[in-house]
C-alpha cells in the first residue's frame, strides 16, 4: 500500500477575545489596513466579512475572514502549503490585537485539514487503518459487528497545546462534499488528518509564535504518522 504527499486543503486560525462595546467601531479602521489582500467585503450585524473573490459563491473563495466583538477567524481553502496560510495570518491577526489594544486572548485555535491519497480500495485502507491505530483482537472476536467505515479520535497535549486529532479513511464522494475539491479532480480513496490544536488564555505578544509552534507539530505529526503507516510490523 502506497501513501502520496499530503494536500493542506483547509486551514483556519481563530481567535477569541473578551468583548467590548467599544471594539464594535475599531473594527473597520482595523478592516482597511488589509482590505488590499482582501478586497471584497461584507458587513452584517455584529460581523465584518472579506474575502478575496467578489460575487462567487462561498466554496469558491479561497480566503474568508471574519471579524466580530469577540473574536476574529481566517479561513483558506486549498491552502497548498501551510506557509501561504500562515504569511496571511501573520499579516491580519497582528493588525487586530494591536488595533483592539489586546493584551491576552482568551482563546488561540488553529486547525489543519490534510489529505494523503493512496493507491488502494476504500475498504483495504479501512481494515490497513483498523489493524495499525486499533485493538485488532476487538475486531477478530466481531464485538462491533461489521466494520463499514472508521475515525479514529483522540485528544492529547503536545508541547503545551491541546490538541484534537481525527484519522480516517475517505472515499472520493466524501472528498468531494466535505473540501469541494474545486477545479481539481479528487483522489478515489484518502486518508484524512485533522489537526485542530487550541491554547486558552494566552498573552496576545505570543501569536506569532504560536503560529510558528504549530507549524513544526503538524510536520512532526505528518512525518511521524507516515512513518508508522509504513512501518512493517
Amino acid at each position: 500500500m502506497h501513501f502520496y504527499d499530503s494536500i493542506l486543503y483547509n486551514c483556519i486560525c481563530e481567535i477569541r477575545f473578551e468583548p467590548r462595546f467599544i471594539y464594535h467601531g475599531k473594527r473597520y479602521e482595523i478592516c482597511e489596513k488589509f482590505q488590499n489582500k482582501l478586497p471584497n467585503w461584507n458587513i452584517d450585524i455584529g460581523k465584518i466579512e472579506l474575502n478575496d473573490l467578489f460575487g462567487k459563491k462561498e466554496e469558491d473563495r479561497k480566503n474568508i475572514f471574519r471579524f466580530t466583538n469577540r473574536g476574529a477567524s481566517l479561513n483558506t481553502h486549498n491552502a497548498g502549503v501551510y506557509e501561504n496560510f500562515k504569511s496571511l495570518a501573520e499579516l491580519i491577526f497582528p493588525k487586530i490585537i494591536e488595533g483592539l489594544g489586546l493584551v491576552k486572548l482568551d482563546r488561540v485555535g488553529i486547525r489543519s485539514f490534510f489529505i494523503f491519497q493512496s493507491d488502494s480500495g476504500f475498504s483495504d485502507l479501512k481494515d490497513f487503518l483498523f489493524n495499525k491505530l486499533y485493538n485488532v483482537e476487538a475486531k477478530n472476536n466481531n464485538i462491533f459487528g461489521e466494520i463499514t467505515d472508521i475515525a479514529y479520535v483522540i485528544n492529547t497535549k503536545k508541547n503545551n497545546f491541546d490538541l484534537h486529532i481525527e484519522i480516517g479513511p475517505l472515499k472520493k464522494e466524501e472528498i468531494m462534499k466535505r473540501f469541494g475539491f474545486v477545479g481539481k479532480i479528487a483522489p478515489e480513496v484518502s486518508i484524512l488528518l485533522d489537526l485542530d490544536c487550541s491554547k486558552k488564555n494566552v498573552k496576545s505578544n505570543i501569536f506569532l509564535n504560536i503560529l510558528k509552534e504549530y507549524n513544526e507539530i503538524i510536520n512532526d505529526i505528518q512525518v511521524d504518522l507516515l512513518n508508522y503507516l509504513k512501518k512493517e510490523k
